[in-house]
């Protein structure tokens, strides 16, 4: 997504970068947007967990 923007980015950008075939992408989500989902949802519960946590008080 750095490189070239999340519009730009393809499937076949993904699976080279991560080394994998396209089916195996597929075989996890259904598009882009999917693992954007993923990722956006990744990251929010890393963020609420250390706003919760007691150290962060």
């Amino acid at each position: 997504m750095k490189e070239k923007g999340f519009l730009a980015m393809t499937i076949r950008d993904i699976a080279n970068r991560a080394n994998v075939n396209r089916g195996t992408f597929y075989a996890h989500y259904l598009d882009t947007c999917a693992l954007l989902d993923e990722l956006i949802y990744e990251q929010f519960q890393t963020l609420l967990k250390k706003s919760l946590s007691p150290e962060s008080h």
